[in-house]
């Protein structure tokens, strides 16, 4: 098969997507939501914004995130609901139980900013 280059088709299990929010400081704060697919650990959606409001996708999803206000409120939680998606949240206080973000974040602003962070928020997405 793999001479042929065929390749037969795998059902692909639905795994958790786990979010976060990370602040970086500009001339006023810059907040930086993510959502990853903790399956193949690719970013498939993310916002960064001058505010943290609140703002799902299939049924049978869990979404993944700490137990921050934005993804804790009524509006966020009501929005996961209506298409069927199941909320997981950490436990209070204990960031391994959100590793996978949390060691998304610390690359970015590693890699992104090389431990320099921008003066505007213009400059975070250069």
């Amino acid at each position: 098969m793999k001479e042929a280059g065929l390749r037969p088709n795998q059902k692909r299990r639905s795994l958790p997507k786990t979010t976060d929010i990370t602040y970086v400081p500009t001339e006023g704060w810059l907040y930086l939501a993510a959502e990853m697919d903790l399956f193949s650990r690719r970013i498939v959606g993310w916002q960064a914004c001058d505010h943290m409001e609140s703002g799902g996708r299939l049924r049978g999803l869990i979404h993944h995130s700490d137990q921050g206000s934005q993804f804790a409120s009524h509006g966020f939680t009501g929005k996961l609901a209506g298409p069927g998606i199941s909320p997981s949240m950490s436990r209070r206080g204990n960031c391994y139980d959100n590793a996978a973000m949390e060691s998304f974040w610390a690359t970015l602003k590693a890699e992104c900013f090389h431990r320099q962070l921008p003066a505007t928020r213009g400059g975070a997405g250069r």
